[in-house]
């Protein structure tokens, strides 16, 4: 797969800190999701897993232009 099929650009990733800290309960203990050690990783909406943002996989779907 290509660079430009990664997690990052996929519709069904959800990186926000903001998201992630709303479906990893418990997480605002250890910090924030706005941790510079967390990069850009973030949960696919597919899978419920956390990935890396660099993460390639066969059910990549790109985002809509105007969506990121």
């Amino acid at each position: 797969m290509s660079q430009g099929a990664q997690c990052l650009r996929c519709k069904h990733f959800r990186n926000s800190p903001e998201y992630l800290e709303s479906e990893l309960s418990g997480l605002r203990v250890l910090g924030s999701a706005y941790a510079s050690v967390r990069s850009e990783d973030g949960i696919c909406v597919l899978t419920d897993r956390l990935l890396s943002a660099r993460r390639c996989c066969e059910r990549f779907e790109p985002l809509c232009p105007s969506s990121r």
